[in-house]
C-alpha cells in the first residue's frame, strides 16, 4: 500500500484521501502561518523513505483533513526558533490581506479578515520591538486564528496571487515560504491597486492596519 500511495504521489504530486476510515484530527500549532486550522496539507517524500527515487513536494486537499479542534497554545508557540516564527507570521499574515480582496471574499471574512489584521499589526510590532511575553504571543495567536477564518473551505479558497508566488518559489528554491510572502507581497499589492477593474479594497486593508486616516501616506507604509 506505500508503494501504491508514494507512485500515486511521484505521478500526481497529490495522495487520494479515502472516502471513510479518517481519524478525527486535532491541531496543536508551533507556528504562525496558520495552516494547522485547514482542509489542506504539504507533503513531501524523500528517497531516504525508501519509496521515491529523488524528493518530491505537493499538498492534499479534502473536508476530512479540517481538525475536530485547535489547541493554540502561547507558551507552546514562545519555543518555536524566531526565525521560523517571523516567516511564517509572514505567511499568516498574509491570508488576511488576501482575503479582503478576494472576488469569493464576504461579509464574515471581511470582518474576521479585518480584526485578525488589526490583531496582527499589534501582535506582530510588540514582537519585533523584542517583546516575547506571553501576552504578546496570545494576541498574535488571536490574529493568526481570525485571518484563517474562511481561507479554506470545501471548493474554494480566498488564497490568491501572493500564496501562489510563494508556493512556486519554495519549490524551486531553498527559501521559507513565508520569507517569499516577504517579497513579493508590495508587488502584488502595488500591482493590483493600480489595476483597472480590480477592486483590491486599499481602504478596507488600511483601516485594518490602523492608517486609514493618515494625513502622510508615505509616513503610514508598514
Amino acid at each position: 500500500a506505500a508503494r501504491e500511495v508514494a507512485t500515486e504521489f511521484a505521478e500526481t504530486g497529490t495522495i487520494t484521501v479515502p472516502d471513510e476510515g479518517l481519524v478525527p484530527i486535532v491541531a496543536i500549532p508551533t507556528t504562525l502561518a496558520g495552516a494547522d486550522l485547514s482542509m489542506v496539507a504539504g507533503v513531501t517524500a524523500s528517497p531516504e523513505s525508501g519509496l521515491v527515487d529523488e524528493e518530491i513536494g505537493g499538498g492534499i486537499s479534502d473536508p476530512g483533513l479540517m481538525p475536530a479542534a485547535a489547541f493554540y497554545d502561547p507558551e507552546l508557540v514562545a519555543t518555536t526558533p524566531e526565525s521560523v516564527l517571523a516567516g511564517s507570521a509572514m505567511n499568516g499574515f498574509d491570508k488576511g490581506i488576501e482575503t479582503l480582496y478576494a472576488r469569493n471574499a464576504t461579509p464574515v471574512t471581511d470582518a474576521t479578515a479585518r480584526h485578525g489584521l488589526e490583531k496582527l499589526e499589534d501582535g506582530l510590532r510588540a514582537f519585533g520591538d523584542g517583546e516575547r511575553d506571553i501576552g504578546t504571543f496570545e494576541t498574535v495567536l488571536e490574529g493568526v486564528v481570525l485571518v484563517q477564518y474562511g481561507i479554506s473551505r470545501p471548493g474554494e479558497t480566498t488564497a490568491s496571487i501572493v500564496h501562489a508566488f510563494g508556493h512556486g518559489l519554495t519549490r524551486t528554491d531553498d527559501v521559507q515560504q513565508g520569507a517569499a510572502h516577504g517579497v513579493v507581497v508590495p508587488h502584488v499589492l502595488e500591482y493590483l491597486f493600480e489595476s483597472d477593474g480590480v477592486d483590491a479594497r486599499a481602504g478596507m486593508l488600511a483601516n485594518a492596519l490602523g492608517v486609514g486616516d493618515a494625513a502622510d501616506h508615505e509616513a503610514a507604509v508598514v
